[in-house]
């Protein structure tokens, strides 16, 4: 039993995993784009367990509530799942009051590189 158990704890890490890193990397993105802070102020927030998931042939939607000292909007974040499985971002959107507000991921506050010798980390 504890072998079965295990085993679906596994499947399920491997189909999941990539979901959960998704959405939680599309929250991060959101609280660093310029544009969403334009419009929701700072500080933002995404509230936990209130995200909102479509699956339909290879593609994921996922969109969640986030929030800032000028209101509230939701981030919508798609995605199409790779033959390894993981999930290659798509296009992100902030709907706020009625309007649509294409984002650029670009446009987010990149991580510092490091380098150490010819290592990139």
């Amino acid at each position: 039993i504890a072998l079965l158990c295990v085993g679906g704890f596994g499947i399920s890490y491997y189909y999941f995993k990539p979901t959960a890193d998704f959405v939680q990397e599309s929250k991060v993105l959101a609280t660093e784009l310029p544009e969403v802070e334009e419009v929701l102020g700072r500080p933002l927030t995404t509230p936990p367990l209130q995200e909102q998931y479509e699956w339909s042939n290879g593609k994921i939607t996922v969109s969640f509530p986030i929030k800032g000292p000028k209101g509230e909007g939701r981030i919508i974040a798609e995605g199409t799942t790779g033959a390894d499985k993981s999930i290659i971002r798509g296009p992100l959107r902030l709907e706020f009051q009625g309007d649509t507000i294409d984002l650029d991921p670009e446009g987010a506050t990149p991580e510092p590189e490091i380098k150490i010798g010819d290592e990139d980390f």
